[in-house]
């Protein structure tokens, strides 16, 4: 709550938060201390915003079920309708950014404008996301195929976008 001087709120603000801890030893994760093993599930078939708003909850369910343990975003981020409902069912999420195909094959690095873009986007992303306790991984590209090694300007931007997600969430693995 944002409050003025004279005690009126300005502007409030609430949501669920939840606690747990996660490290990497070894080659091994660890939730709350205990080894974790992420069993998996690609993507699930979701839209941005889902025209049912217990979709999320549904799909999310289902795999909970099945003993699916996390997944990807594939390539766009979940809205907070997705997010909240792995929060509190407690699905693990490897977020996909924005840009993910931005250095693939041999197309030359990223132009500066396009590079600056990315970059507030997944700033935008990294501190909408920081707060999900089901935000296990960040995923900088899919599929990218930098099979272009003589030019180390896509291999610079890839590492700047590294060091800000780092930056701005030191508590996740990046892939």
């Amino acid at each position: 709550t944002l409050e003025s001087t004279n005690g009126e709120t300005l502007d409030a603000w609430s949501g669920d938060v939840g606690f747990r801890t996660f490290e990497i030893r070894g080659n091994r994760f660890y939730l709350n201390n205990h080894p974790y093993w992420l069993r998996g599930a690609d993507h699930l078939p979701y839209g941005k915003n889902p025209w049912d708003k217990d979709l999320p909850r549904r799909l999310i369910q289902l795999l909970h079920d099945a003993n699916v343990q996390i997944t990807r975003t594939h390539a766009t981020p979940w809205n907070e309708a997705w997010l909240d409902a792995a929060d509190s069912i407690g699905l693990a999420v490897s977020v996909e950014g924005f840009r993910p195909w931005g250095l693939a094959g041999k197309i030359g690095p990223t132009p500066p404008a396009i590079f600056q873009h990315w970059q507030m986007e997944n700033e935008d992303l990294i501190k909408r996301l920081r707060n999900h306790p089901s935000v296990f991984i960040y995923t900088i590209g899919n599929e990218m195929m930098l099979r272009d090694s003589a030019n180390l300007e896509k291999w610079r931007q890839l590492s700047a976008i590294v060091q800000q997600t780092r930056s701005l969430d030191p508590t996740r693995p990046i892939v």
